[in-house]
């Protein structure tokens, strides 16, 4: 039997209705009672994340931001801070501008964001646990500095995948960040080797587990450091066609309670 299940949230542990499915808590339960752990590692801020891992798992710790930090309940305190430095993050706006593609940035609490982005953003209003601020242009171009915020984390949107594609050739040219797709249309950008495969050994040794008894799953571009560090590593049925490729299984999708069939399959035996 695993020691360890790491599940990514939006499109592995969650369906599209953004709920944990019955079977899924009721597996995650029994491979609890069975003397199993499970860690939620996710892109979300803490804030967002935590409302399903205290449904599953509130006494470990909680990987978020991509890794950028873990969340430690016994300390109620954050571990292995990475934050983008200012020069950075004014590398990254000029780079949004030059391309015409808009961004956000985020510290622990707040997402913030142009007004143009306010209807794209909407859904977190309310049901993330997650704060707004939607500033003009001029007014996002300098409010981290203004500030002194700490940003974990910075997001590119674009329609257009050549335009992400250029964006991304210009980040990988300046050097020093990580990179991630997490959603079609949408990259994440976090400070140089800043990803869920680190941060789940630094789990895995908070809590005395090797990395060989644990099993990841996600969907996106942003787990595959986790699916290839973790001992086993599945990619989702509605996973990203790159991730399916380095992975060592293939789930169902997200809307067919994946996670209890993960459990069932490759968590209690062996």
């Amino acid at each position: 039997m695993k020691k360890l299940l790491a599940v990514d949230l939006d499109g592995t542990l969650l369906n599209e209705n953004h709920e944990i499915s019955q079977a899924n808590l009721e597996a995650i339960q029994n491979f609890q009672t069975r003397g199993g752990s499970v860690v939620v590692a996710t892109g979300r801020n803490f804030q967002a994340a935590t409302i399903y891992a205290e449904k599953i798992s509130p006494s470990l710790p909680m990987i978020c931001f991509n890794g950028a930090y873990i969340y430690d309940p016994d300390t109620n305190g954050f571990s292995k801070k990475r934050f983008l430095s200012h020069d950075q993050i004014e590398s990254v706006i000029k780079i949004a501008e030059e391309n015409q593609v808009l961004y956000r940035y985020y510290d622990m609490q707040t997402i913030y964001a142009t007004d143009g982005m306010r209807e794209a953003l909407s859904k977190y209003e309310g049901g993330f646990g997650v704060k707004l601020l939607f500033l003009s242009d001029e007014g996002l171009r300098n409010y981290y500095r203004e500030h002194s915020l700490e940003v974990p984390k910075m997001v590119f949107h674009s329609h257009e995948p050549e335009q992400l594609k250029a964006v991304r050739v210009a980040l990988e040219g300046i050097g020093g960040f990580a990179l991630a797709q997490s959603w079609e249309g949408v990259l994440e950008v976090m400070a140089q080797d800043v990803n869920k495969g680190s941060a789940l050994q630094v789990v895995c040794d908070r809590l005395g587990i090797a990395m060989e008894d644990t099993v990841a799953v996600g969907d996106q571009e942003n787990d595959m450091t986790m699916i290839q560090s973790a001992g086993m590593g599945i990619a989702m049925g509605n996973g990203a066609q790159a991730l399916k490729e380095c992975a060592d299984a293939v789930t169902v999708t997200n809307n067919e309670s994946a996670i209890a069939e993960v459990i069932k399959s490759y968590c209690l035996e062996g």
